[in-house]
């Protein structure tokens, strides 16, 4: 459904594809876990609906369709298959940095923000 290549640099990319998936498969029925293998080259999501009839119905709604461009496969989880695949070092690495980097901009605008702040009570 998702190629993990794509989050690089983007802390926001799981939350942002969750949203999208919740958005489309809740209208099926009413959800109860969306899981999303992060490191899974297959671009693997799980959906557990409250209702077995619900999950049929995504099942039915999403197998063929295309999603980022991606054909996606939708189908019974099989109970037994393991989706987690662990990042490897140079993944963890870059996305440590890329954290970094982001709570470094944050800290930037927030100095920034306070100077102003400073100067204006000054002035």
């Amino acid at each position: 459904m998702f190629d993990p290549a794509e989050a690089e640099g983007d802390p926001n990319y799981y939350k942002d594809l969750k949203e999208e998936i919740k958005e489309d498969a809740e209208t099926c029925g009413p959800i109860q876990l969306i899981k999303v293998f992060e490191n899974n080259p297959e671009g693997v999501v799980a959906i557990k609906f409250q209702e077995g009839d619900d999950a049929k119905k995504c099942i039915d709604k999403m197998n063929g369709r295309w999603f980022a461009k991606r054909q996606i496969r939708a189908e019974w989880y099989d109970g037994v298959t393991d989706y987690v695949v662990k990042a490897s070092k140079q993944q963890e690495k870059a996305r440590i940095q890329s954290w970094e980097e982001w709570l470094g901009s944050d800290d930037s605008s927030s100095e920034d923000d306070n100077e102003e702040d400073e100067e204006e009570e000054q002035g």
